[in-house]
């Protein structure tokens, strides 16, 4: 009796190898992309930016000569989206779409290659990752759009922030202009009241919805082909069990 207990009483001691994305394969895999996609948006946000200070901040005469940095413009938007990118995407990703077991529920077994290295169900595990890695990399690419379009929404915080940016600099250049002319032209002088923020709103939204084009031509054009990485996280999404 003694003999048959003891492998049963051993397999309550041993722990068992859990073949799945979990844990540190989930942060790591939405660490590293977010780490690769940090430059094509950080370039899509320099664009964005660049484009409201000239047209904006840079009165004709003062083009190419930078009195206001694009990237201090667009620090509340770039914060915003940083501080919301890897829950955002870690969501995305898992559980969103891949999840669960990949057994078949008729059988109870798993179809060749699952777990890994490459398990064609979706499921919560590397190897599904690898097999459906264009489905990850649309996910990647989607969700990165996603959170940084919500940073530049008009509602947002981070939106008014910039808003409020560009229309004090308006103001202030407005003023000084009046306090110069004054005295010459008093009154065809426009004042500081006279800036029309809802123009402003409009036109910092029209500029923004670009974004997603301009982050596309940042990753190489249509199907984003300069963002895909696909040997370099097939090699670093099978390292985890």
């Amino acid at each position: 009796m003694h003999f048959f207990l003891l492998p049963v009483l051993s397999l309550l001691v041993i722990p068992l190898r859990v073949f799945a994305c979990e844990g540190e394969c989930i942060t790591g895999t939405t660490n590293q992309f977010i780490l690769l996609m940090d430059s094509p948006v950080a370039r899509a946000f320099e664009t964005i930016g660049e484009l409201i200070v000239n047209k904006y901040l840079n009165s004709d005469h003062e083009r190419g000569t930078k009195l206001v940095s694009s990237k201090w413009l667009l620090e509340p938007v770039t914060s915003a989206y940083k501080n919301e990118a890897p829950s955002s995407l870690e969501y995305a990703i898992f559980p969103s779409y891949f999840h669960g077991k990949c057994q078949n529920p008729a059988t109870g077994q798993e179809p060749k290659g699952c777990p890994n290295p490459n398990c064609p169900v979706v499921c919560g595990t590397p190897g599904s990752l690898v097999h459906f890695f264009s489905n990850l990399t649309g996910i990647v690419h989607y969700a990165t759009m996603n959170t940084a379009m919500a940073a530049m929404d008009p509602h947002s915080a981070s939106f008014r922030a910039v808003e409020k940016k560009v229309t004090t600099h308006l103001m202030r250049k407005a003023a000084s202009r009046s306090s110069r002319l004054l005295r010459y032209r008093r009154s065809s002088v426009p004042d500081a009241s006279s800036i029309n923020r809802q123009d402003v709103r409009l036109g910092l939204m029209k500029i923004m919805d670009k974004f997603p084009k301009v982050l596309e031509q940042c990753c190489g054009g249509s199907g984003w082909p300069d963002c895909i990485w696909e040997d370099k996280m097939k090699k670093y999404i099978l390292s985890f069990p």
